[in-house]
């Protein structure tokens, strides 16, 4: 059944190596290793409400590789960056997707304390549990940031992008904003960060009704790191994320309140 509501405990770990190549004044390049596993464990009354779920169909595993390169062109200080990433999903036991990812961007300096970049990314993914849902995703993108005088950070983003695929469900266009602030300084200990977003999709071809769907999601987070609560080079994290997508289909439309508790370096 769907739709049922379940308690439980979901557990995520992220692990990065990464080679860095001998760089030079002007150009740096490395090969990056990524996995990620999530684990879930469903609550007593799952055995009750939805005794044919098993916690195991829950599990993901993700593995990325990749090689990126940044140039700095030295006569006007601006950057240009490379990344090429190939990745893979494992859900329930079972590899569902595999894809490659390829993005450059063009950092341009406008001040000492302003800068805009602009980035664009073209991304394949090839789905093995369901063909259908291949897709192709082209994404343009510019973000315009600025270092306050009390050491605050303030960035602007905005980003449109396109998404090509054969499945109803899946192809759609985006338009999305986003506003982030970071304090300079610790606040009683804690370093501070808030984001906002704002994205709206338009779905190529009706699915479920007469009229193609139409979402429109609003995100607010609250992220604090306790610096204060240092050990070892590790402090706890706290973030507060809420979300809420109104659709023009009911059974997409959603309201989310996270509260997630995790470590980070803080080297």
């Amino acid at each position: 059944p769907t739709a049922v509501p379940i308690t439980g405990v979901e557990a995520e770990v992220t692990g990065r190596l990464a080679y860095r190549f001998p760089a030079t004044q002007t150009r740096q390049s490395e090969i990056v290793l990524r996995y990620e596993a999530r684990r879930v464990r469903l609550g007593d009354e799952a055995e009750v409400t939805a005794p044919e779920l098993d916690a195991d169909d829950f599990a993901s595993d993700t593995l990325e590789l990749g090689y990126s390169i940044k140039r700095l062109l030295p006569q006007s200080g601006r950057l240009i960056d490379g990344d090429l990433t190939l990745f893979a999903n494992w859900t329930g036991g079972e590899n569902i997707l595999t894809g490659q990812r390829v993005a450059l961007g063009y950092t341009i300096p406008l001040s000492d304390d302003r800068r805009l970049r602009l980035s664009s990314s073209i991304e394949d993914i090839d789905r093995h549990d369901q063909e259908i849902r291949d897709a192709t995703i082209l994404s343009l993108s510019a973000d315009w940031d600025r270092r306050l005088g009390n050491g605050d950070n303030l960035r602007l983003g905005f980003t449109l992008s396109d998404t090509d695929s054969q499945s109803a469900a899946v192809a759609h266009q985006a338009i999305e904003a986003r506003m982030s602030y970071g304090f300079g300084e610790p606040v009683l200990g804690t370093r501070l960060s808030l984001l906002a977003e704002y994205r709206f999709a338009q779905f190529d071809e009706p699915l479920y009704e007469p009229q193609p769907r139409a979402d429109e999601r609003v995100v607010l987070q609250a992220s604090a790191l306790i610096e204060r609560v240092d050990f070892y080079g590790f402090a706890p994290t706290i973030d507060l994320i809420f979300e809420r997508n109104r659709s023009s289909i009911t059974r997409f439309d959603t309201r989310t309140l996270g509260l997630a508790l995790g470590i980070r370096s803080t080297f």
